[in-house]
């Protein structure tokens, strides 16, 4: 609600005594509306209603709802049921200025629980409890319109008792239920303990103010003594014995004085016990920690003997592929070189058919008057000729173009996997340094917090081995730390 700000402490007040007159009735939901007080900035007028008709009376009285907060006031937070939407609602301390008066300073908390540590907070202080009150707040929205005040939601929300509802209780809803009763207890405890002790000051307070009246009376005794010698004597008398009576209270009140201060050093000594136990409990978890970050370099290095085990065996296989790569490029030169030497061979034999047709074009030129349809068809075949030449050259041409392409395809596909190998062992290295920043880091907090745990409180020599020993093995982690860096 946002309804958190800075408060005056309200001055203290005696508590009437309440008498126990049988179990209380069951609370219902009531509607409480927040209006500005002139008392300052975070002071509130409180007004609770059990009807939205009267709270919108009240409201239509007022200048303006501008700064006006409303809400329903339970006494519990609701138990919504699964699927319901998550409520916007809130732990919330009201503090009466006065027993007397409805201008209150209000601070909100997440739950009831936080709420609950500073009430009992303030009461130590010696806040009055007649001046809190605690309740969940469900805040409602106020509008003006046409027909009036309205009110969003204008029903509280409904609050589900766990024994009725058919839904099990979670194992942590029932520890959080047993806490709560736990901590309700520890609070009643320690109120009583506080009235017990404000007794205790009240009746010290009025046996000083008592000792103050025998005083002022033995005064007035002396003054009285001057004007008669016996009444001076008995009165002396009688202030004799009202004055050992008042030692003998004194001297009580010494006593409870000193089983309070005892009472005091024993708590400061269970105090004591508390942080050395809780002490060792951090020190218990940091060894865990300890040993899950030796547990993680373990793991690191037999990954990274994994990894040196597979890039030796897709090196391996590489050399492997690499010698396939090398047989085969082998055959198809042994191929392109036959190929070669069977275009050489053509190129003779139609180098000597050509001669031998340039010859028999010399003597058919003689006779060509006499043999033109022989001339015509041999013209025709060197025409042949020279097209499968032409022909075989154009063969030659592009095998050797093909062998060229596979080449370069080949080339690019090794170096595509030699790029990408070395991407993933960069990718490697990256990340077992950063897992090794990580563990360092993890190692550097412990440290901090060893040192944090153990900066205040006494050691024993078996503490100090015990350090020393921790100590050594943060050493060991951090030298496997940088050897798997390495």
């Amino acid at each position: 609600m946002g309804l958190l700000g800075l408060f005056k402490r309200p001055k203290r007040v005696e508590e009437p005594e309440v008498e126990d007159t049988g179990p209380l009735p069951p609370l219902r939901p009531f509607l409480s509306v927040l209006a500005p007080d002139v008392a300052g900035v975070t002071a509130f007028r409180l007004r609770q209603f059990e009807g939205l008709g009267e709270a919108a009376d009240y409201l239509q009285s007022l200048p303006t709802i501008t700064s006006v907060h409303a809400f329903w006031g339970l006494h519990a937070e609701p138990v919504r049921l699964p699927g319901a939407p998550e409520g916007a609602g809130e732990a919330m301390v009201i503090i009466r200025a006065d027993d007397c008066s409805d201008t209150v300073y209000v601070v909100s908390f997440v739950d009831i629980e936080s709420a609950q540590s500073f009430a009992r907070f303030e009461v130590k202080r010696g806040m009055s409890l007649a001046l809190l009150m605690i309740y969940w707040a469900e805040p409602v929205t106020v509008s003006k319109t046409e027909d009036g005040i309205q009110f969003t939601p204008d029903e509280p929300p409904a609050i589900v008792p766990v024994a009725m509802t058919p839904i099990p209780v979670s194992p942590g809803l029932e520890r959080a239920r047993l806490r709560q009763e736990e901590e309700k207890s520890r609070l009643q405890a320690e109120i009583e303990e506080i009235r017990e002790r404000q007794a205790h000051t009240d009746e010290l307070h009025m046996r000083q103010a008592q000792v103050d009246d025998k005083r002022k009376q033995l005064e007035l005794v002396e003054k009285r003594r001057r004007q008669t010698k016996r009444e001076e004597q008995r009165r002396l008398q009688a202030e004799a014995a009202e004055i050992e009576k008042l030692r003998a209270e004194a001297e009580e009140l010494r006593q409870r004085q000193a089983e309070a201060e005892e009472h005091e050093r024993r708590e400061a000594q269970e105090r004591r016990l508390r942080a050395e136990e809780e002490r060792n409990a951090r020190l218990q978890a940091q060894v865990e920690e300890e040993e899950r970050l030796r547990a993680e370099l373990e793991e690191i290095e037999r990954r990274q003997a994994e990894a040196e085990a597979h890039e030796r065996h897709e090196a391996a296989e590489r050399a492997q592929r690499a010698e396939a790569e090398r047989k085969r490029r082998q055959a198809e030169a042994e191929e392109m070189s036959a190929l070669q030497a069977e275009a050489e061979g053509l190129a003779h034999k139609l180098a000597g058919e050509l001669y031998l047709l340039a010859q028999e074009e010399k003597g058919r030129l003689n006779a060509e008057r006499q043999d033109k349809p022989r001339l015509q068809a041999e013209a025709e075949l060197t025409r042949r000729l020279q097209a499968e030449l032409k022909e075989i050259k154009h063969k030659q041409v592009e095998a050797e173009a093909r062998w060229h392409q596979d080449a370069e395809d080949r080339r690019l596909r090794v170096e595509a996997e030699e790029k990408k190998r070395r991407d993933e062992e960069e990718e490697k290295r990256r990340l077992e340094a950063e897992e090794a920043k990580r563990i360092q880091d993890e190692l550097a907090e412990i440290r901090r917090q060893q040192a944090e745990a153990t900066k205040d409180l006494p050691r024993t020599e078996e503490d100090e081995h015990r350090l020393q020993a921790e100590a050594e093995r943060a050493g060991r982690l951090e030298a496997g730390l940088q050897h798997v860096v390495d």
